[in-house]
C-alpha cells in the first residue's frame, strides 16, 4: 500500500543504499539507519520498503533486499504513480494515494486546498482515508515536488526543479505549448481535464520564462489553446537547446 508514514527523504536514502548494497536484509538496513539505540525505527525501514515496492523500485526475495530500478528518479516515479492510476482498480488505498493530485487540483484546477482530508472523503466516499494518512500523502507529494504543505492545506504548484526535469529532458523542443503539456508533462504531472491544462503548470512555465530556461510567444492563427498571463498572451513554447547548467 503507498499509504505509509513516511516523510519523502529516507525513501531515496534506502534506495540508494539498496542499489549500493543488493541483498541487503532489513535487520542490516535497520541498523544502519537507527542512529538512537534507544529507539526503534523498523517500522519505519518497512514503511518505506512497502512503498518503494509499489512503485516498482525496490523486491524483496528471501528476507532479502534488492533494486528494480538503478538510481533514484523522480521522473520515473512519477510515471509509475500515473501507471497506477491509470491501471489500479478503484476503490483500493493505492488507487486513491496516486489520484488525489489529478481529483482535488487538476480536475478543478485549483491551486490550494486547505482541508484535504475533508476533501478527499468526500471526493471517494467508497474508501474512507484516516488523517494520518492524509499527512502522509501531502509529506510525500511535497517530496517529490508536486507542491507545498502549506497554512494546514496543501499548495500544488510543482517546484522549478521538477519541472526543470522534465524540461531538460526535452531539449531544443519547439512547438505548440498545449501539445507540450500534453505529450511531454502529463505523463509525468497529470496536468489537463477536458482539453484544458493546470494552471499549476501554466504558472511553473512562466516562471521557467521569466528566468530565461524556455521561450514562451504567441504565433497568431495557431489551431491550438492560447495562454495569458504575467508575460501577455503565448501559445508557442521553445527550450534551450543546453538546459543543463540550470540543474543542481
Amino acid at each position: 500500500m503507498l499509504f505509509q508514514m513516511c516523510y519523502g527523504p529516507e525513501l531515496e536514502a534506502i534506495h540508494m543504499v539498496v542499489c549500493r548494497q543488493p541483498g541487503i536484509t532489513m535487520i542490516e538496513l535497520t541498523d544502519l539507519f537507527q542512529y538512537n539505540p534507544d529507539g526503534d525505527i523498523t517500522s519505519l525501514i518497512e514503511g518505506a520498503i512497502t512503498f518503494l515496492k509499489e512503485v516498482d523500485f525496490l523486491a524483496v526475495e528471501e528476507k532479502r533486499i534488492y533494486p528494480r530500478q538503478n538510481g533514484w528518479d523522480v521522473i520515473t516515479l512519477l510515471k509509475r504513480l500515473n501507471e497506477i492510476m491509470k491501471n489500479e482498480k478503484e476503490p483500493s488505498f493505492n488507487y486513491l494515494f496516486s489520484t488525489m493530485y489529478y481529483e482535488l487540483f487538476i480536475k478543478p484546477d485549483r491551486l490550494y486546498v486547505q482541508d484535504i482530508y475533508y476533501e478527499t472523503n468526500a471526493v471517494f466516499v467508497s474508501q474512507p482515508v484516516g488523517q494520518e494518512k492524509v499527512n502522509a500523502w501531502k509529506r510525500i507529494m511535497e517530496f517529490l515536488g508536486l507542491g507545498y504543505r502549506a497554512y494546514g492545506g496543501f499548495y500544488a504548484l510543482p517546484h522549478p526543479t521538477l519541472l526543470l526535469k522534465i524540461i531538460a529532458s526535452q531539449k531544443g523542443w519547439e512547438g505548440p505549448a498545449q501539445i507540450f503539456c500534453q505529450e511531454h508533462v502529463s505523463t509525468i504531472i497529470p496536468c489537463e481535464y477536458k482539453g484544458k491544462v493546470y494552471q499549476g503548470i501554466l504558472h511553473g512555465l512562466q516562471g521557467l520564462h521569466s528566468n530565461g530556461i524556455i521561450k514562451l510567444q504567441y504565433k497568431q492563427d495557431l489551431p491550438y489553446v492560447h495562454y495569458d498571463g504575467m508575460h501577455g498572451r503565448w501559445n508557442w513554447l521553445q527550450i534551450k537547446e543546453d538546459v543543463s547548467c540550470y540543474l543542481v
